[in-house]
């Protein structure tokens, strides 16, 4: 029996095609702009950014009450979630500490969703409000 493999052509060269990371010039302008405008979208950058959180419904739609202090976890419960099923991220410290010292989230009442109309997180009525900055 003869090969069935011969002749085929080599696969060329992977190329990386990833787009380049923004500058720290950049960032540094976007964060002070946006800090300004709207706190609360830094709020929302900052927890998409450093715990891959989905911003549609998982995001939008986080209680304060699903962020674990102790344990410094979020818990994305399974009827949030894109796949259906409860997930825990755990929240790296540069996060954890705008969390705890800065927004001192932990202060607030824990029913209270994350995001809301104001910054001020004791007039969070209901969710979807800031869903006009984190659309699927």
């Amino acid at each position: 029996m003869e090969n069935p493999v011969t002749n085929i052509s080599r696969i060329g060269l992977i190329k990386d095609e990833s787009p380049a990371a923004i500058s720290i010039e950049i960032r540094t302008k976007l964060q002070q702009r946006i800090l300004y405008e709207d706190p609360q979208l830094w709020l929302a950058i900052c927890f998409i950014y450093h715990s891959a959180i989905r911003p549609g419904t998982e995001l939008r739609l986080m209680k304060l009450n699903q962020i674990n202090y102790n344990s410094k976890t979020i818990v994305i419960g399974n009827y949030l979630a894109k796949n259906g099923r409860t997930e825990v991220v755990d929240i790296p410290d540069q996060l954890y500490d705008l969390i705890v010292n800065k927004w001192k989230l932990q202060d607030y009442n824990q029913n209270l969703y994350a995001f809301g109309k104001q910054y001020n997180c004791n007039e969070l009525k209901k969710a979807g409000h800031c869903k006009q900055y984190l659309r699927k």
